[in-house]
């Protein structure tokens, strides 16, 4: 597994309670429900280029 660090961004409120309650629903910690979704984000990316 990869060494994980912090990393701080700035998010919309109502985006950060969305992306709260989707982990949950999801039953996964938020910092592995944000790794998921930008994992997906970057492989969907790769293929559009």
């Amino acid at each position: 597994m990869d060494e994980k660090r912090q990393f701080i961004v700035y998010l919309p409120e109502e985006l950060i309670k969305r992306v709260k309650v989707a982990a949950i629903e999801d039953e996964h910690r938020l910092s592995d429900f944000v790794s998921i979704a930008l994992e997906s984000y970057l492989r969907h990316r790769k293929k559009q280029r």
